[in-house]
């Protein structure tokens, strides 16, 4: 299994949900063409992890959509995990999906 972690220039606790974040998670999909996307789940305690999954949605479309951007091709993630904080844990299994 390949796999890479990459960090975008937001700091922690103040990413806002925004069609910004969601172009630059958008333009790493393209680049890295994952398998699988891992972002937190919804409901999170945590406002900057209930957004990440919001502009992760967002990029995911938008790396699809040929009128994006020309640059590389495009490319759809069809599997996505969540991973939460352990802090977050208890109220995540009372979380229904």
């Amino acid at each position: 299994m390949r796999a890479q972690a990459r960090f975008l220039d937001y700091r922690d606790g103040e990413l806002l949900e925004s069609e910004k974040a969601a172009m630059d998670i958008a333009w790493v999909i393209r680049e890295e063409r994952p398998d699988i996307l891992i972002t937190h789940p919804p409901h999170s305690i945590h406002d900057d992890h209930a957004r990440c999954l919001v502009n992760t949605m967002r990029a995911n479309f938008l790396a699809d959509l040929p009128a994006f951007g020309p640059d590389l091709p495009t490319h759809w993630v069809l599997r996505l995990y969540f991973a939460e904080n352990w802090r977050a844990w208890k109220n995540l299994l009372r979380t229904n999906f």
